[in-house]
């Protein structure tokens, strides 16, 4: 089962994501938004479900409603990137109750720290 599922339709990202994942040891599975399915969700589990705002095969942020809207899956965190010009990405995303967007360049650089929170004996962060 993957700790982390990953909503992208950019293969080079994709690439970028399951590279950075494999090195840091994280369990990812990557799928386009046409592909998104909340059956598929509940079976996973996932710890935390990452969603790219610029995804083209679906809504990104209708996405994020319908999860959040649902009872099983409404407490798996949710992150979503962005290109940092495109501020009506962000409100929609955070008006569907996504939990943290972050600049896609934001992301990126925390990438290998983020997926390694989630990778298999990955100790809790301690709270500050």
């Amino acid at each position: 089962m993957p700790s982390v599922v990953a909503v992208v339709d950019d293969l080079f990202f994709v690439s970028k994501l399951q590279e950075t994942a494999r090195l840091v040891g994280a369990q990812l599975v990557t799928v386009r938004a046409a592909a998104f399915h909340l059956d598929d969700l509940r079976q996973q589990k996932p710890a935390l479900i990452i969603f790219d705002l610029n995804t083209t095969s679906g809504n990104a942020a209708e996405l994020i409603r319908q999860l959040k809207s649902d009872a099983e899956l409404k407490e798996i965190p949710v992150m979503a990137f962005f290109s940092h010009v495109q501020v009506e990405l962000q409100r929609a995303a955070q008006e569907a109750g996504c939990d943290q967007i972050l600049p896609r360049s934001q992301f990126t650089a925390t990438l290998p720290q983020l997926l390694r929170q989630f990778a298999p004996g990955a100790q809790p962060t301690p709270a500050s």
